[in-house]
């Protein structure tokens, strides 16, 4: 049967997304975290009676989640440069066995290698073992892509297992929370994990 090679994906997408998480978004919260911790120093010198120390612990305990939010997003922005390797590396792989099926006589025609069709024996046999060739760099570049997404799902299970950021963690009473940054973690690796046929890591 005819050979499917067609792998898609833009790892220069991601290596995007990499360098905004790890620019932008994570130097956002890098500084969060520091003036946290410096209204909690102002706080527990220069207030008087137990609410100074009572704000400045506060304050801690958000910096030190800031902090370990950023964590998050560096290991977040690691996983999107580790996948953006692997799709690439497998894309190539997928060129390659285009090129080893065209030079051994059989059709490629788009991303798909079609079937050993010659009726000389010896030729057929060439291109049998043409197809085999083939076949096995496709097989090495669908095993790629399945480590790939592995590797996104546990990142995503692991962002999306952590706690969230609330607007009570850093000052008392209600009000209408912003969207956490965590929650954009891990919204960018639901789309890490979609690959062929619309998959969706719910």
């Amino acid at each position: 049967m005819p050979i499917d090679t067609r792998l898609d994906g833009n790892p220069a997408s991601l290596y995007a997304g990499s360098q905004y998480l790890r620019s932008r978004l994570g130097l956002e919260v890098d500084g969060s975290a520091a003036a946290l911790r410096t209204a909690g120093a102002e706080a527990r010198h220069g207030w008087l009676g137990s609410a100074g120390t009572t704000f400045g612990t506060r304050m801690t305990t958000a910096a030190a989640r800031a902090a370990a939010l950023r964590a998050e997003i560096d290991a977040t922005a690691l996983t999107f440069s580790q996948y953006a390797d692997m799709l690439a590396g497998a894309q190539t792989t997928m060129i390659v066995a285009r090129q080893i099926a065209a030079s051994g006589g059989l059709v490629v025609a788009g991303t798909m290698i079609l079937d050993p069709f010659s009726p000389d024996p010896v030729t057929y046999q060439q291109q049998r073992l043409t197809y085999a060739l083939a076949l096995q760099q496709v097989s090495q570049a669908r095993t790629m892509m399945v480590t790939a997404r592995s590797i996104a799902q546990v990142r995503q299970s692991v962002a999306r297992a952590q706690p969230r950021i609330q607007p009570t963690d850093v000052v008392s009473g209600g009000g209408v929370p912003a969207k956490p940054a965590e929650a954009l973690v891990a919204h960018e690796l639901t789309h890490v994990v979609q690959q062929r046929g619309g998959q969706t890591i719910p």
